[in-house]
Order: structure tokens, then C-alpha cells, then sequence
């Protein structure tokens, strides 16, 4: 198990999903990623790392709207 969490396989298929577009962007775009917080760099980086070695097989953008626990953490009338 060690050997291919190291390779970048796991065993069991891994989907991300977000509803930050400006994360998604910042992920699936071409070259070095310019966050506005500087401090995150690195783990944008290791994120992208992930994807490009098939440990997350896919990352989604959903809209807020669609997200299943989106209202749970809203207040409602």
C-alpha cells in the first residue's frame, strides 16, 4: 500500500470538487499558479501535483447552487 501511495496510486479513485472557480482556475490552468495568497502556493502546488501524477483522478467546479450540503450551511427562512 505504501508502495503505490508513493507512486501516486491509490486504491480506491479520488474526485475533487469545488465551488471556489477562482481554486479550480488556479489548478487547471497552464503554468505556475499566482494565488493571492502567497501562502497557499505550495499547496496549490502539491494539488497540482497530485492531478499530474493520476493520485486525483479528476477535480470538479460545481456551482454553489448544486452542492448537496451548500444549504446546511445556510440559514433558512
Amino acid at each position: 500500500m505504501v508502495a503505490r501511495q508513493e507512486g501516486g496510486l491509490y486504491a480506491v479513485p479520488i474526485d475533487a470538487c469545488t465551488d471556489a472557480k477562482s481554486l479550480f482556475d488556479l489548478l487547471t490552468g497552464l503554468g505556475e499558479p499566482k494565488p493571492s495568497d502567497e501562502g497557499s502556493l505550495l499547496y496549490l502546488m502539491w494539488i497540482r501535483e497530485r492531478l499530474a501524477c493520476k493520485a486525483l483522478r479528476r477535480l470538479y467546479w460545481v456551482c454553489t447552487h448544486d452542492m448537496l450540503a451548500d444549504p446546511l450551511t445556510k440559514e433558512m427562512d
